[in-house]
């Protein structure tokens, strides 16, 4: 986790764990940051502090972030469950998932830009919808709508025998002795353009048995090159740490 990422992610502790004082020690002077409750835009620490503890004093937020990007040195987009209740009784007026793209100034948080639905736009582009299906026919355990987005040459890793196959015959046998020992569910939280066929993308993955036991469940990022409206090579990188 880099230095900036760090430091948004003891922001959301500090909001989640209602320290206020930490939480405004966090933000610059002249803090630019979005009003949800009119589309607006508030500046400085006085308009922010009156917006979180008055304005929206009959609601609770509360933020799970679910994977976290350096997008430079001072930019940080991070992907968050948001949760807001009724600080009457408790009960739950929304549950969605948001995306958190802040700006950094000396250390402090400088701006905050929020996107309701999380992810971007790439999301729901051809290479965002494709992936899309791809983590739908898994879950199904649907070989034939798994095999169906893959090039005739595309290449994927296998880490467990730590070789890559190439070609649909081999992938379509990884897939089937991937259906007979474990249960994936994967949903697709962010997709960033690269290059011109290249794409990062993270997905938050659970693993279960086949008997339903749970092993594992965290963000992964994975790196796709897209050709032909098919995935040709797939790179699976290390299990993301959480909100990392």
């Amino acid at each position: 986790m880099t230095s900036a990422e760090a430091r948004i992610m003891a922001l959301y502790d500090a909001f989640n764990g209602r320290d206020f004082d930490d939480f405004f020690d966090r933000l610059a002077p002249d803090a630019d940051w979005p009003n949800d409750m009119d589309n607006t835009r508030l500046i400085g620490k006085d308009a922010i502090r009156a917006y979180i503890l008055h304005d929206t004093a009959s609601l609770r937020a509360a933020y799970t972030p679910l994977c976290v990007r350096a997008l430079s040195e001072d930019r940080v987009a991070v992907i968050v469950q948001q949760v807001i209740t009724s600080t009457h009784d408790g009960s739950v007026w929304s549950k969605t998932r948001a995306r958190h793209v802040f700006q950094l100034k000396d250390g402090l948080v400088s701006r905050l830009d929020a996107e309701q639905g999380g992810g971007g736009a790439e999301l729901t582009s051809p290479p965002g919808l494709l992936l899309t299906r791809l983590d739908e026919a898994t879950e199904r355990q649907d070989i034939e709508a798994v095999m169906a987005v893959f090039h005739p040459r595309a290449t994927i890793p296998d880490h467990l025998e730590h070789r890559t196959m190439t070609g649909r015959e081999e992938i379509r046998a990884y897939y089937l002795r991937q259906f007979e020992t474990i249960r994936v569910a994967a949903s697709l939280l962010w997709l960033q353009r690269l290059t011109e066929d290249r794409y990062e993308a993270i997905s938050q993955v659970q693993v279960r048995g086949v008997d339903g036991g749970f092993w594992w469940e965290g963000p992964v990022r994975v790196d796709y090159r897209i050709q032909d409206g098919q995935i040709a090579e797939m790179d699976v990188a290390e299990p993301l740490a959480r909100g990392g």
